[in-house]
């Protein structure tokens, strides 16, 4: 082979080495934009991510709140809960003390009625006597008359 047609050959393989090397620089180019393209999309998928982060930190606050809220709720019914138990049970203390008192007021009328009942038994026995008596003694006086008669 001669010189010349190795100039040839090395002459048409830069050939070859300037067509790769274009189209290689056409597929960095190509890589480049897609490159450019991707970092739009991951700085779009970080305003994304960003504001589904607030998005999300807001819900939580607004539950951590209705959480809270319900707490208060809670805290407020138990609250009134004792304050309705503790009514109730006053009202069963009292009713407790009345009915005691009435026991106790019965006791009495019914201790009263049962001496007044004796006494008037008492009283009945003595006038049932006497009216007895006095009816015998009369009968008694009543015969012996007419006896005389």
């Amino acid at each position: 082979m001669s010189v010349e047609e190795r100039v040839a050959n090395i002459e048409l393989d830069m050939g070859h080495v300037r067509s790769t090397l274009a189209d290689m620089k056409s597929d960095v180019r190509s890589v480049q934009s897609e490159v450019k393209e991707l970092r739009g999309d991951v700085q779009g998928l970080r305003t994304e991510l960003h504001s589904f982060k607030t998005e999300v930190a807001k819900e939580f606050a607004s539950v951590r709140g209705e959480v809270a809220g319900a707490r208060i709720e809670t805290v407020n019914l138990r609250a009134e809960m004792e304050k309705g138990f503790g009514l109730v049970r006053e009202e069963i203390a009292d009713a407790r003390m009345e009915t005691a008192n009435l026991r106790t007021e019965m006791k009495e009328e019914f201790g009263s009625q049962k001496t007044a009942t004796e006494k008037l038994r008492g009283e009945l026995r003595v006038w049932f006597l006497l009216t007895i008596g006095g009816v015998l003694g009369s009968l008694v006086v009543f015969l012996h008359m007419g006896h005389v008669f």
